[in-house]
C-alpha cells in the first residue's frame, strides 16, 4: 500500500553533485539555445569577488544543500525577442538541471551582457 511506502526507511548514503557538473549542464543548454551567441561573464560584486576569489566564470552556481541559484551572462544574437528567450533559457536550465542533478534550482538569474549579429546569415 501507499502508506507503507512512505513509511519506508530512506535509502543509506548521500548524492553530492559537483558545481562543475551543473555548470556543464547550463553550458550544455546555452549551447544548444537558437538566439544565444554564447556565455560571458556576469557582473560580479565586492562579495562576490572575495567568495569567488576573483574568478570570472560565465555559470556562477550558489548550492545550498540540494538547492541552486544560477547565475549567468550571456550575449544573444539579434533578431530574438530577448523577454521570451531569457525565460526559454531559465525554464530549460531548471528543468534540465532538476531533471539530471534532482537538485532544486530555487532560481535562474541571467545578465544580458549584450548582443551581437548572427553570423550565419
Amino acid at each position: 500500500s501507499l502508506q507503507m511506502e512512505q513509511n519506508r526507511p530512506a535509502t543509506a548514503g548521500n548524492l553530492k553533485v559537483s558545481e562543475n557538473v551543473v555548470s556543464t549542464i547550463v553550458k550544455q543548454v546555452i549551447s544548444d539555445m537558437d538566439g544565444v551567441s554564447g556565455l560571458t561573464s556576469p557582473p560580479v560584486t565586492a562579495k562576490e569577488a572575495l567568495l569567488f576569489s576573483g574568478v570570472a566564470k560565465p555559470v556562477r552556481i550558489t548550492l545550498n544543500g540540494d538547492v541552486a541559484v544560477i547565475n549567468l551572462g550571456v550575449v544573444l544574437k539579434i533578431g530574438y525577442q530577448v523577454k521570451d528567450l531569457a525565460e526559454k533559457i531559465q525554464d530549460t536550465i531548471k528543468e534540465e538541471v532538476q531533471n539530471m542533478t534532482g537538485i532544486t534550482v530555487s532560481a535562474v538569474n541571467i545578465y544580458i551582457a549584450g548582443a551581437v549579429k548572427d553570423t550565419a546569415e
